[in-house]
């Protein structure tokens, strides 16, 4: 039997796995079916409806509103425009809304704001320089469990007091069937990372030892690892130059080496492995 050439095969079939299952998460990011929604003047009446969800899945309230107004912030400038201006609009309506049965037991509830730096939103159609502008903003609250199948949601908004904004079609929709996807991208990425460990195991396997010291890349990777300290330490230098700009491959290499290091199977400059912890 070949055991190299089993392990390979077996770091593929979970890194495709990997792929698959993040694939599916975001595919499912997406879903969600719209169950109802009401208009939202920006007046401070407390206007509600009566939908019907899917108990089966989680349910979301989104708003959506036109959004004008003169007061801009100047946005930072990226090295693509670095000699052009962008502005961004700046807005805050008090928002507040509650979603119960029909028995009037509270289900779930917020008192934040729609604004131009506040929680969860998509902005759509941007049009703004130094004078003002507009949008289309989307503001997503916290997804949560219904118990119940008919639910009453009720909101309210405000005019905006801080930057004298004007928000005209509100709306409030209510989303259901939407799948809390987080478990499934933390499995994605596990797969990955479990692959591409099962690979490196297997390149490495009954590769020549190597002088360096397994307790020495260990320790340096384990506390300073973000850094490619270790890389250095073995002599790879590019890769650990990679790592400091990456900050650790945005942890999941970090994880990976510890865990190579920890298996036998990090290998130095020459491909050697270094499997003496002194």
């Amino acid at each position: 039997m070949d055991v190299k050439k089993s392990l390979i095969t077996g770091s593929w079939l979970l890194l495709v796995s990997g792929v698959l299952v993040l694939a599916w998460s975001v595919t499912l990011g997406f879903g969600g079916r719209e169950a109802g929604r009401f208009s939202l003047p920006f007046d401070n009446t407390t206007h509600e409806t009566r939908v019907v969800v899917d108990t089966d899945r989680h349910v979301q309230v989104v708003v959506e509103a036109n959004i004008a107004g003169q007061s801009v912030q100047e946005k930072e400038k990226t090295a693509a425009k670095k000699n052009e201006k962008e502005y961004q609009l700046r807005y805050k309506f008090p928002f507040q809304y509650s979603v119960e049965d029909l028995s009037g037991q509270k289900i779930q509830s917020e008192t934040t704001d729609i604004g131009w730096d506040s929680g969860s939103r998509t902005l759509y159609g941007a049009n703004v320089d130094v004078t003002g502008g507009s949008l289309q903003h989307k503001s997503s609250f916290k997804k949560f469990k219904s118990g119940a199948k008919e639910l009453v949601v009720k909101a309210s908004a405000g005019p905006d007091t801080t930057y004298s904004a004007n928000a005209t079609n509100g709306s409030v929709i209510i989303r259901d069937q939407i799948y809390e996807y987080g478990l499934l991208t933390g499995l994605g990425i596990l797969l990955l990372i479990g692959g591409w460990v099962v690979n490196r195991v297997g390149n490495a396997y009954q590769a020549p030892v190597s002088p360096k010291k397994r307790l020495v890349a260990f320790v340096l990777c384990f506390l300073i690892g973000f850094f490619g300290v270790h890389r250095f330490y073995v002599g790879k230098i590019g890769t650990g130059i990679l790592m400091i700009v990456t900050l650790g491959g945005f942890c999941l290499w970090y994880i990976s080496d510890v865990i190579t290091i920890l298996a036998g199977a990090f290998l130095d400059k020459e491909g050697k492995r270094l499997t003496e912890w002194t």
